[in-house]
């Protein structure tokens, strides 16, 4: 929700998942609050 508050978004109309819309904002502000992401390979 904060995200879509107060982060200018580059997406125009149409249904996006969280992490489309958002992108790298999200993983910014989750980044803050010690929430983090490991790229894996398989």
């Amino acid at each position: 929700g904060l995200s879509l508050a107060f982060d200018e978004l580059d997406v125009e109309g149409g249904i996006w998942t969280p992490a489309s819309a958002l992108g790298q904002h999200l993983v910014d502000r989750l980044a803050e609050v010690d929430i983090t992401f490991d790229e894996v390979a398989f």
